[in-house]
């Protein structure tokens, strides 16, 4: 038999094959279809349905979901075409409306032409359509009448609003409307700072809930960096899914990584370093895990834009050889930890790491600590509060190797003994700008430190008495701005009024709870300092208004007076008022806030004070440009660096 012939039977017998399973074969290919469309792969359903309807062209259910994948894949002309090809078909039939409706839906400058075609197709399409009450409902969504302030406001404009609110309210915010989801998922500003901090505390983020917080924050436009830029995770997931998808989704540009609080150990440590991920992170977070501080450290190649490292409530795990010597602390290099199986540790893991807390580990030693700091010569700020080490060792320490260091908090665990410093053993630290020593230091240790700091020393904060701040103000420290010395109960009037005079550029100071220090007499000291801007006197009860009045008249630059548990009446108070600035503010009981109102035209007739002070029964007396309002933060940024972390508004 000829070959044309064999040939023409062949395809005879495949048509009537098709003519009679053309169906089956139909069904099987939606199903396969389907499968792929569950799955996310839209260009293998699209191929698919493309077959199934070469076989059956009439078909609506194969072009309803040829229509569907088509706008999966953004290809909404095609997908129009075919919607406008089923209403062809079939007029009367609610389907291809509502699909060519979506389309146009998906488009933003399309939605007029999606209420005239839903409107119209309320007119053709039966009622007993079952359809037909989708119609009615995209047709009201489609309305110009519906239309929010997403469609009316700039794009910048509300892409701030929505950028003010917590990721849960974030969240909900996709649900409201169509037009706030559209706004939203495709905004990928809104997602660069995933903070799950503020979530509720009774649930936990679904692993695909995160993983699509982390897919809206990448922008397919984009030519420079791209994605999630911080992420503050804490207790609300398993480290082990947020690593897992954070190497998923190719999180190279992550800069802000917050994994305090939360069950991260040594191995999930190790495989997200393996993987690359925290290559551009700037500002880590890892306080109170199970990782150890040795590990950190060794990982640091993986690491090199570090900036600022929290290890707080963490352990070294380790022991550390004892080859210093015991006056200046040298021979750092020569440290290193016990029974650590690599041979060799990196010199400067962290060639930028400023900014490093160690409060609260307990197992650090001053060994740990110098082989610590030997590893980090840039290093700026230190924190170590609740610490079992001394203060003598620790500047000693930080001033042979960190002499960068600006910024030095400490608090013991228990209290010392005092270590009085060897002569000579604590060189000038000639960039210490801020000591905070939050409990009561030995005189002797304490003048030694100021001795070979004073010169650019800026902020203090401690609990002192009047020989430390005699001695301070016989230094001469014209550099001082801020002064923080509550609850200092050995402070008298004659070291407050030495300091003042001592220290012109002072700007802040708080010496709340001295109630014997604080008097007339260092009121009218106060009013000599022309840069003066915040005084706190809390339960300063030895100061009278009129001493506080020609203070604060004095003092032009003064924005803040925080007077609470100071019995002063209500005259006084109206007093004060008059004589601050425009935007003064005084902080009295219970956060109540008095602030000056530019108004003109605004009258006090009465004020509710606490009952802390003293109301004086007299006729109200009309005081111009007065009022009382609610409590208001004093810096517009404070409110959200505290929410993010207490160890952020401290370090930044």
């Amino acid at each position: 038999m000829a070959d044309h012939v064999k040939r023409r039977q062949i395809s005879e017998t495949v048509e009537g094959s098709l003519d009679r399973h053309g169906p089956t074969v139909v069904n099987h290919l939606m199903e396969t279809g389907e499968k792929a469309f569950r799955e996310r792969n839209y260009d293998l359903a699209n191929a698919y349905t493309t077959v199934a309807l070469s076989l059956d062209p009439t078909n609506l259910d194969v072009l309803m979901r040829r229509v569907l994948i088509l706008e999966k894949l953004a290809l909404y002309k095609e997908a129009y075409d075919e919607a406008r090809h089923m209403i062809n078909l079939a007029p009367t039939d609610a389907r291809g409306y509502l699909r060519a409706g979506r389309v146009l839906l998906a488009q933003e400058d399309k939605t007029h032409e999606a209420y005239s075609l839903f409107h119209s197709a309320l007119a053709k399409v039966p009622t007993t359509d079952s359809r037909y009450p989708l119609l009615e409902i995209y047709r009201k969504r489609s309305s110009p009448q519906s239309r929010t302030f997403v469609s009316h406001l700039p794009y910048e404009v509300t892409r701030f609003i929505f950028r003010m609110l917590p990721l849960a309210s974030l969240v909900q915010c996709t649900r409201v409307s169509k037009a706030w989801r559209q706004f939203t998922i495709h905004c990928p500003d809104l997602w660069r700072t995933i903070d799950l901090r503020d979530y509720p505390s009774q649930k936990r983020l679904p692993r695909n809930a995160l993983a699509q917080c982390l897919g809206r924050a990448v922008d397919p436009h984009a030519t420079k960096s791209n994605g999630v830029r911080e992420l503050w995770v804490g207790n609300k997931m398993t480290m082990y899914d947020v690593v897992d998808l954070l190497v998923a989704k190719d999180c190279k540009h992550l800069s802000v990584l917050y994994m305090s609080d939360s069950d991260l150990t040594n191995r999930t440590w190790t495989r997200m370093m393996i993987k690359d991920v925290c290559v551009n992170i700037a500002h880590l977070f890892l306080s109170h895990t199970d990782i150890s501080i040795v590990d950190v450290m060794i990982c640091g190649g993986s690491l090199p834009n570090l900036t600022q490292l929290v290890l707080d409530g963490c352990s070294f795990g380790y022991a550390f050889s004892k080859n210093v010597k015991r006056f200046d602390l040298s021979g750092a290099e020569f440290i290193t930890p016990s029974q650590y199986t690599t041979p060799t540790l990196p010199a400067t893991p962290f060639p930028k790491l400023q900014i490093l807390g160690l409060s609260s580990v307990h197992d650090m030693s001053i060994f740990a600590l110098l082989w610590l700091l030997y590893r980090c010569p840039t290093l700026t700020m230190l924190r170590t509060m609740h610490t079992s080490l001394t203060l003598t060792r620790i500047m000693v320490a930080v001033a042979r190797y960190c002499p960068a260091l600006t910024y030095l908090e400490y608090s013991p665990v228990r209290l010392h003994p005092p270590v009085a410093f060897e002569p000579h053993q604590l060189p000038l630290m000639a960039n210490m700008r801020t000591l905070r020593f939050h409990t009561e230091q030995d005189d002797a240790v304490l003048h030694t430190i100021l001795d070979q700091c004073h010169g650019t020393l800026q902020q203090l904060s401690a609990t002192v008495n009047d020989a430390n701040l005699l001695h301070l103000a016989s230094l001469n420290p014209r550099h001082l701005e801020t002064l923080e010395i509550p609850l200092s109960p050995g402070v008298t009037e004659r070291g407050l009024c030495a300091l003042i005079k001592a220290a012109p550029a002072l700007t802040l100071l708080d010496v709340s709870y001295n109630a014997d220090a604080v008097t007339d007499t260092v009121m009218h000291a106060l009013s000599t300092l022309r840069g003066l801007k915040i005084v706190r006197l809390f339960n300063c009860v030895k100061v009278s208004g009129a001493a506080l009045l020609a203070c604060v008249q004095a003092s032009p630059t003064l924005r803040t007076l925080g007077l609470y548990q100071c019995p002063l009446d209500r005259p006084a108070l109206l007093a004060l008022i008059n004589a601050l600035s425009p935007d003064g503010i005084i902080e009295c009981p219970h956060d109540i806030v008095l602030r000056k109102r530019t108004d003109p035209d605004a009258i006090v007739d009465a004020m509710q004070l606490d009952m802390d002070m003293e109301v004086v029964d007299e006729e109200p007396q009309q005081q111009p440009t007065v009022a009382v309002e609610p409590a208001v933060p004093l810096v517009p940024d404070l409110q959200d660096i505290l929410r993010k972390d207490d160890l952020w508004s401290v370090y930044i």
